[in-house]
C-alpha cells in the first residue's frame, strides 16, 4: 500500500512493521507468534541490531515458558539465543546466567554429555575467558571437548573448534 502511494519502504520498515504486528495479528496463534518473532529477531541480529532483537527474544522466552513449560527444550533454546545476544553486547554476566539456565535444562532433558551441553559449556568458557578467568575457561573447554570427542568424534569440526579455543586460552 505504501508503494502505491509513491512511498518506498525499506527492509527495516518491513521488519519493524512485522515486529509490531506479532502480538496483534497472531494473537491466538502462539506457535506462529514464536516462529515469526524468532525469524525477525534473527534478521535483526544479522543486521547487528541487537537492541531490536532483544524485546522479541524476551517475549518469545516468556511465550515458550507458557506454552511448553519452564524446563522445556524450547525454553533452553530461547535462553541460549538471549545469552548469545548478551554475549555479543559484552553483557557477560547476563549471558552467563542465561547460558547456565539453558545448560541446566539441556542436561536434565538430554543428559550430561549431549552435544547441546557441550556447546553451552563452550559458550560459558567464552564468558569466563572474557572475564579473565582463564583457568575456569580452560576447565569448561576441556569438558566440552571431552563431550564432543565422545559424541561426534576426535576429528569432528566441533572438537577442532574447541581445540582452537583452548589454544587461544593457553596463549592468553
Amino acid at each position: 500500500p505504501a508503494q502505491a502511494l509513491g512511498q518506498a519502504r525499506s527492509a527495516r520498515d518491513l521488519l519493524e512493521d512485522g515486529a509490531r504486528r506479532i502480538e496483534t495479528e497472531f494473537k491466538d496463534q502462539s506457535e506462529v507468534q514464536s516462529e515469526v518473532a524468532r525469524l525477525i529477531a534473527a534478521v535483526y541480529l544479522q543486521l547487528g541490531e541487537h537492541d531490536r532483537a532483544l524485546p522479541l527474544l524476551d517475549a518469545d522466552l516468556e511465550r515458550r515458558r507458557r506454552l511448553d513449560g519452564p524446563r522445556s527444550l524450547a525454553v533452553a533454546e530461547s535462553l541460549t539465543q538471549l545469552a548469545n545476544v548478551h554475549y555479543e553486547q559484552g553483557r557477560f554476566e547476563e549471558a552467563r546466567a542465561r547460558y547456565e539456565q539453558a545448560l541446566s535444562i539441556q542436561r536434565a532433558r538430554r543428559g550430561e554429555r549431549s552435544p547441546q551441553a557441550a556447546e553451552l559449556l563452550w559458550d560459558l568458557a567464552g564468558v569466563k575467558r572474557n572475564g579473565g578467568d582463564l583457568r575456569g575457561a580452560e576447565e569448561l573447554q576441556q569438558q566440552a571437548l571431552a563431550i564432543y570427542v565422545g559424541t561426534r568424534g576426535a576429528d569432528s569440526p566441533e572438537a577442532a573448534s574447541v581445540r582452537g579455543s583452548l589454544a587461544i586460552t593457553y596463549a592468553d
